[in-house]
């Protein structure tokens, strides 16, 4: 969204700075231009462009500040379009306690329910496009309770996390995605995580095992499903092209030991 802010100034020359909030992921907010100086007095115009990365409800103060002459506030407002895919998951969480998405609890009772684990090649077949956006839209008016395809579904699901801005493991560092060799060192990096993205993630750990355990009816394999999800849930954003490379297998690796590890807990 792009808008213009009028000032009127009655001084005819001076300098001008904004003040903004600090960087949010959930959205980017830029005026133009964000500094200078007013060579004339009269109407000072300004753009201010808004990108939403997820849907967030905005309300926020930004200031001008003009030295020795005032400053000036405006209230922003705005709510985005209403979407479950890409939402602000730091919703979920408050004084320490995280309630899971209630889209991703209502996909997966579906799944559980309709015995979707046992299907062949779950997670990894792909769905039909308009069973998909079926799907979405029931899931964005919450009203989602059945679905003709599993398959859809489950690749609804992975969409969730793929969407998410930033990804759910973005915070790990690479250094240690790379250098962390066995299970010791992926717990070490799940007790990294902040809230609410570790639980969400052990959320999606607890899912896996349970497809894992059916391996038998629905032939998938636990290094399949690492990097399908890997890929939804870290962005390779490494100045060294190397570690790019690299970084994929690492989250693979992660999600296996962590995999591996909780199956072992049941």
């Amino acid at each position: 969204m792009t808008s213009e802010i009028v000032v009127n100034l009655k001084a005819g020359k001076g300098r001008f700075y904004w003040v903004v909030p600090d960087p949010d992921p959930a959205y980017l907010l830029e005026l133009t231009p964000l500094s200078g100086t007013f060579k004339k007095k009269g109407e000072q115009r300004f753009a201010i462009t808004i990108n939403f990365n997820s849907s967030v409800h905005l309300n926020e103060i930004i200031t001008l500040e003009v030295p020795g002459v005032g400053r000036f506030f405006f209230l922003v407002r705005l709510e985005s379009e209403h979407s479950v895919f890409g939402e602000d998951i730091r919703q979920y969480e408050e004084n320490g306690k995280v309630e899971m998405p209630p889209s991703l609890t209502v996909m997966k009772q579906f799944i559980v329910s309709s015995n979707g684990l046992e299907k062949s090649k779950i997670f990894l077949t792909a769905g039909k496009e308009e069973e998909i956006l079926a799907i979405r839209d029931k899931l964005n008016r919450d009203m989602f309770y059945d679905c003709r395809d599993i398959h859809s579904l489950a690749v609804t699901l992975i969409a969730w996390f793929s969407e998410q801005t930033p990804k759910l493991l973005q915070g790990l560092s690479e250094n240690l995605l790379l250098s962390a060799a066995g299970q010791q060192e992926s717990l070490s990096l799940l007790d990294m995580l902040k809230e609410p993205n570790q639980t969400i993630f052990i959320w999606l750990l607890e899912l896996l095992v349970d497809v894992t355990m059916k391996t038998s009816k629905n032939g998938v394999e636990l290094s399949e499903l690492a990097k399908v999800f890997g890929e939804a849930l870290y962005l390779p954003q490494s100045a060294d092209s190397s570690k790019n490379g690299q970084l994929p297998d690492a989250i693979a690796k992660l999600i296996t030991n962590l995999v591996n590890y909780r199956a072992k807990l049941r």
